[in-house]
């Protein structure tokens, strides 16, 4: 067998371990699950296309074998498939009209179609309860109420209607925050071996610079209809707010841009950054802000603004010349 046919059942067979440690009674397993696409990942930015297609058929043969049928299937929908996709399209190139650079597929179409999974799965998702009584929230809200009802009856203590309240609201949000999450592990992965693979040098592609990314305009037509959507009453209201977060998810990138681009304005921009992501991490609601910066930018053209103060700095002062 060839090296890149090894690498890649090696990676498969290690990612699908890490995926059924999910099972374990352990917290820790958890951040191991989180973990398993990373392989696949990696095989996939240093070997190629072709590795992380062996290693997704041999993660999901392991899966089977050591876990069930449903556990392959889950992880080959939900981990190896997508990687397989996004590490094929990130290895798509095309040289540039005048021959001298080559321009890689962008990362803001990569994120629209994971957002565009995101919303697939969730459809997919609600399709196959929909056979259940009352769909998937109603099942969502009956689990969490019965969790609630039994911490209180483990304390003596009946479950308060404002606690009843808040499950309710809750179980409501839990779709967008599950897809939310996915989304992270798959570009946290992502990013993690691609850095890896430049670190060791086995990169197929270099690193994209956050500062240019953009996202097409197809999915801010695809978000307003969401967001139109989302005021519907009842069940198509509630699907239309979730995918809706699912699309607006790229955005967060792109706004994440536009901040780059700015702080390299200043020559305290590591410091402004580090500021920045600490308050991002503790308050959280800021992503909104973000998410509506890159979008403002879309039709706004504020990269384009930022990028002529650098060209045109004042004071004798070339900050274009400073790179991040």
């Amino acid at each position: 067998m060839s090296r890149h046919t090894l690498s890649g059942m090696g990676a498969g067979a290690l990612s699908a371990l890490l995926y059924l440690t999910v099972q374990w009674p352990s917290p820790g397993a958890l951040i191991l699950a989180y973990l398993s696409p990373l392989l696949l990942y990696l095989v996939g930015f240093s070997l190629g296309a072709t590795a992380v297609l062996i290693a997704m058929l041999t993660g999901t043969l392991v899966a089977f074998l050591a876990g069930s049928w449903l556990d392959a299937l889950a992880y080959a929908v939900l981990n190896a498939a997508p990687a397989a996709l996004l590490v094929h399209l990130s290895l798509m190139s095309r040289t540039s009209p005048d021959g001298q650079t080559t321009v890689w597929y962008p990362p803001g179409q990569l994120l629209t179609w994971l957002a565009t999974g995101a919303s697939l799965l969730f459809m997919a998702v609600l399709a196959w309860t929909s056979q259940n009584e009352g769909g998937l929230w109603y099942g969502l809200e009956s689990f969490m109420q019965s969790m609630v009802q039994t911490f209180a009856a483990a304390g003596n203590k009946a479950p308060t209607v404002q606690l009843q309240d808040a499950v309710a609201k809750m179980s409501s949000l839990l779709p967008a925050m599950v897809g939310v999450s996915w989304m992270t592990m798959h570009v946290v992965n992502g990013l993690l071996a691609l850095g890896l693979a430049i670190r060791f040098g086995w990169n197929l592609r270099p690193a994209a610079d956050i500062a240019h990314l953009q996202v097409p305009k197809s999915l801010f037509y695809a978000l307003a209809i969401a967001l139109a959507s989302a005021f519907l009453s009842d069940m198509m209201g509630l699907m239309a707010r979730t995918i809706a977060i699912y699309l607006l998810y790229p955005y967060i990138f792109a706004g994440l841009g536009i901040v780059h681009l700015g702080a390299r304005l200043v020559k305290a921009r590591v410091a402004l950054l580090l500021i920045f992501y600490l308050l991002l991490f503790i308050l959280g609601w800021p992503l909104i802000l973000v998410a509506g910066l890159g979008m403002i930018d879309q039709w706004a053209g504020l990269r384009r603004r930022i990028s002529g103060l650098r060209s045109h700095p004042e004071n004798g002062q070339d900050n274009g010349q400073e790179k991040e």
